[in-house]
Order: structure tokens, then sequence, then C-alpha cells
């Protein structure tokens, strides 16, 4: 989740994120629903931590596109064979 990423999950964890963003092995940066007062700003620095290793773009990818095209149940890999 974006709140590994900022290390609300432990330093192992946000260590763990960071590595796997890096090396392209990540898809999709999400966080759970429990709540909406507080899990926006932890999605929101999650991303701006990922933007130290990744471009926008791939962001807005991982945010948006991958996610509708799996809710849609389309195929991903248009997107993924482009990294």
């Amino acid at each position: 989740t974006a709140s590994s990423l900022v290390g609300y999950e432990g330093e192992k964890a946000k260590n763990t994120a960071l590595e796997l963003i890096k090396k392209g092995f990540v898809d999709i940066i999400s966080s759970d629903a429990h709540s909406s007062n507080f899990r926006l700003d932890e999605f929101c620095q999650g991303l701006i931590e990922a933007e130290k290793f990744i471009t926008v773009e791939r962001i807005y990818e991982m945010v948006q596109l991958i996610p509708k095209l799996i809710i849609n149940n389309e195929n991903i890999n248009k997107i993924l064979e482009k990294r």
C-alpha cells in the first residue's frame, strides 16, 4: 500500500516497497479503504515518495490506468509492455 512507501508499516516494509518500485515489480499503488479521514493523506505521501524513484506518468498508470483496466476486465499488458 502507499503507506508502506512512507514507513507507516515499518522500516522493513518501506525499504522492501521502495526496492520493488525501483526494480519495476509494482503495477499498482493503492490504499485500503477503512477510513477516508486520514487514508488520503497517507496515500498522497506515498505517491510523493514514489515520485523520487519513478516518473509521474508511471505513477498515473499505477494509480489510474491499470486499476481501471482491471476493474473493466481489460488486458493490462499494453501498459506493462511499454516499461
